[in-house]
């Protein structure tokens, strides 16, 4: 009788240990979440700002009956639940960071999706939720982001500028990270911030002898830092309509791009004891 009894008491706690190991199996969920980061590649030039729109995806999985659990953000609701989440990037409180062409710098930040107000990094997150739907053990949620090159980057020389940024995850007290590829390709460009003007020649005096009359125009350009640049005219000799007085321009001198305005002038030359014509 007493082999029996102990039989028994065996058998009930061995009961017992089973099922605190199914409870314990059960008091935290098993919530697991991932995110995957994508931004388009981008073209610049100084003359024109850009805005490239990103996209951050977190999916998360559960097992269906997971009851609610902080250290992961979870909150079961019914059938359902959620899990409370934030997303962060690279780059300062302002979310300003740096793409590289070997030695040369392409300085862009990151907007979180309000406006280019608030800038997108790792102490500046994006929070949202995942929804789960009744039973369903999988489900994600997709935000955006911004990336900006302001105009006037003309510092930043033609090139393929990359960076590789990492994006964090917190759920509850759970963190991962993912990246993704900032690209930009800055393309050379050429302005006139003072264009040139028209060539005054002033009064011609056919029947005056001496030097030739003289005009100048200034002009300015700016070009991405290191453009070789020149300059041409589609005539460099023609003959002024109606009063057939000829005249002759000088090339301004070309050079390499520094990171500044260039300024230039065109010279013209009208030489003297041109007989002409006399304008209506």
């Amino acid at each position: 009788m007493s082999h029996f009894y102990r039989n028994i008491r065996r058998l009930v706690f061995v009961c017992c240990w089973f099922a605190l190991l199914t409870t314990a199996q059960h008091a935290l969920a098993v919530v697991s979440c991932s995110a995957t980061a994508t931004l388009p590649a981008s073209a610049y030039d100084a003359t024109t700002a850009i805005t490239t729109t990103g996209s951050v995806t977190v999916t998360c999985t559960r097992a269906a009956n997971d009851p609610s659990d902080p250290a992961v953000g979870y909150v079961r609701s019914g059938g359902g639940g959620t899990v409370s989440y934030t997303i962060g990037a690279d780059g300062v409180n302002t979310g300003n960071t740096i793409a590289v062409s070997g030695a040369n710098q392409l300085n862009y930040s990151l907007f979180r999706p309000t406006g280019f107000t608030t800038g997108w990094s790792q102490t500046n997150v994006t929070s949202r939720t995942v929804t789960f739907g009744n039973g369903q053990t999988s489900a994600s949620s997709t935000t955006s982001f911004t990336m900006n090159v302001p105009a006037g980057r003309w510092n930043s020389p033609a090139g393929l500028y990359t960076e590789l940024v990492t994006v964090f995850l917190t759920y509850g007290t759970t963190n991962s990270t993912t990246t993704f590829t900032n690209s930009v390709t800055v393309s050379s460009i050429c302005t006139f911030p003072t264009p040139p003007g028209d060539l005054d020649f002033g009064t011609y005096n056919s029947l005056a002898t001496g030097p030739a009359l003289a005009a100048t125009s200034a002009f300015q350009i700016r070009c991405t830092r290191g453009v070789v640049y020149s300059f041409g005219f589609d005539a460099a000799t023609s003959t002024i309509p109606g009063v057939n007085l000829n005249y002759s321009l000088t090339v301004p001198a070309g050079g390499t791009s520094p990171n500044s305005v260039v300024s230039r002038n065109i010279v013209g030359s009208m030489p003297s004891g041109q007989s002409g014509a006399c304008s209506s």
